[in-house]
């Protein structure tokens, strides 16, 4: 009897890891959730600048680009360009929520400003400056 719940247990066992293991590899890479997970984590990456090598020592930090010859670096515009008001809006709430949440607390006139400086600059840094600098007045 013994014997033949051991034989029991083993093969209940290799089923198992079968129907486990052998699911398709499409049909956990479609899974929306774990794709989303995937993309977070391929975004994620290293800070250097409080980490120790194995040696004790701090790492060397990245190098920073070399500011422009007016002392200040260039620009990048790192938000779409030519998007509408609402767009404008749509993606502030999407991406920066930190920001929208200031943004939406501003009049329509002083969301209009905010809005004229992204159309100037499409730049993020930029645009959250202005929402400080006029939900602070």
């Amino acid at each position: 009897m013994k014997k033949r719940l051991v034989f029991l247990a083993t093969a209940w066992s290799g089923c198992f890891l079968t129907a486990v293991l052998g699911a398709p590899g499409g049909a956990q890479a479609a899974d929306p959730f774990l794709e989303t997970i995937q993309q977070e984590v391929d975004a994620v990456e290293l800070d250097t600048r409080n980490q120790k090598s194995i040696t004790g020592r701090s790492v060397a930090a990245p190098t920073k680009p070399r500011p422009a010859p007016g002392g200040k670096p260039p620009l990048k515009f790192d938000m779409p360009t030519e998007m509408s008001r609402e767009d404008f809006e749509n993606y502030l709430q999407r991406r920066y929520f930190g920001s929208y949440a200031f943004y939406r607390k501003l009049t329509s006139g002083k969301r209009e400003r905010v809005y004229r400086a992204y159309r100037k600059n499409p730049n993020i840094e930029l645009v959250r400056v202005k929402i400080k600098q006029i939900y602070l007045k």
